[in-house]
């Protein structure tokens, strides 16, 4: 049990740091997204894509994840992030699908945009490698 409630607390501290790094970008929910295909600051690849159908496979994991509830109350999506879930759920319809079984009856609007980013975050982050692969690029220009 004490494995449990320890892996728990490291969970939800994780949640906390990544929720205040999202919450550092502007928050604009609001704001009109474009239509026009721009380049996103969260890319969508074919592998985010297929990771975010096998997503929507298991509801539960939107519906269970352990996260701190007060922490959707600081939650506002950036203007990236608007254009990012605007985007896949157009390209990805079993999410917006999932979004509408969910949203907000089951859970708060909020709630699962916070869920979706930090499911993603390890798919759209460049790794060490990609981030060495870039910094020695711009080292030879």
């Amino acid at each position: 049990m004490d494995w449990w409630k320890a892996t728990v607390s490291v969970v939800n501290q994780t949640i906390e740091e990544t929720t205040k790094q999202l919450a550092e970008y502007s928050p604009l929910p609001n704001q009109h997204v474009e239509e026009e295909e721009e380049e996103l600051d969260i890319p969508i690849n074919n592998e985010l894509k297929e990771y975010v159908k096998q997503l929507t496979d298991h509801p539960d994991t939107f519906l269970k994840f352990p996260y701190d509830k007060s922490a959707t109350n600081e939650f506002q999506l950036s203007n990236d992030q608007v254009k990012h879930a605007t985007r896949i759920m157009k390209e990805v319809p079993q999410l917006a699908n999932l979004h509408y079984k969910l949203c907000p009856g089951k859970m708060k609007e909020e709630a699962f945009w916070l869920i979706y980013f930090l499911l993603i975050l390890n798919k759209t982050q460049p790794t060490a490698t990609q981030k060495n692969k870039n910094s020695s690029k711009n080292v030879g220009a």
